[in-house]
């Protein structure tokens, strides 16, 4: 499986899942948020700064068990989980704070540089349009 896919299923069951990494933060730049909509039913949110996708992972799983019980597409390894970090730590290299989510009503989303965009058809296109406006973005200009 994908992190897409996990993504994606965990929101067909009803939870929107974020990813958030934080260049600004030295410690615990990776931020997972999920949440169950108050349009769903049940209202809650749960979220962990971790250091590492495999923590992101761990969380990520252990919530959704205890969400939505079993199921055993938590139980698949995530195939692509080193080059999203890759991707993600790069972004965050350069001290931006992007995050990437999954809502089904909404698809993927990106929020960066001052700039959240819907709609994006998969989390690829996302991340790289997020990657684009990240290292593609004016200096931040200073008022003397």
């Amino acid at each position: 499986m994908r992190i897409a896919e996990l993504a994606e299923r965990a929101g067909h069951a009803g939870v929107h899942v974020t990813f958030k990494i934080d260049g600004l933060r030295e410690r615990n730049r990776w931020t997972v948020i999920l949440g169950k909509p108050p349009f769903a039913g049940e209202f809650w949110v749960t979220r962990s700064d971790l250091d590492r996708i495999d923590q992101v992972l761990d969380f990520l799983r252990r919530q959704l068990i205890t969400q939505l019980g079993e199921h055993e597409w938590l139980d698949e390894p995530v195939e692509d989980a080193d080059g999203f970090a890759d991707v993600m730590e790069e972004i965050g290299a350069t001290g931006a704070v992007l995050l990437v989510d999954h809502r089904p009503e909404t698809r993927w989303r990106l929020t960066a540089t001052g700039v959240q965009r819907d709609d994006y058809p998969t989390l690829d296109a996302c991340l790289l349009d997020g990657y684009d406006r990240v290292l593609n973005a004016p200096p931040a200009t200073t008022k003397p």
